[in-house]
């Protein structure tokens, strides 16, 4: 539970994530926050992903009240690698 300075309760979760292993090594964690008060819950999921040289976070925000896609989730990552991948092999040795 976390109080700001105005008295407002929140409720505030991370836990790991299954999501597909895109990139080297890869993690995924959600945020979950919730206002009872105001009947408000935001998801926030973070997933890191590293290919070789390069380490990129993707941060994916749900609007108020409404569930990420895991699909869409999915997809934009696999696309996100590919595009560090890219960079990454663009490096000089």
């Amino acid at each position: 539970m976390f109080r700001d300075d105005e008295g407002i309760d929140a409720e505030v979760s991370l836990k790991d994530v299954s999501f597909p292993k895109i990139g080297e090594p890869s993690a995924a964690y959600r945020l979950l926050t919730a206002v009872p008060d105001f009947d408000v819950e935001i998801t926030l999921d973070l997933v890191v992903v590293q290919q070789g040289k390069m380490l990129g976070t993707l941060t994916f925000t749900s609007a108020i009240n409404e569930r990420l896609d895991a699909d869409e989730e999915a997809d934009l990552g696999e696309k996100f690698s590919a595009k560090i991948k890219a960079a990454e092999e663009s490096l000089p040795d």
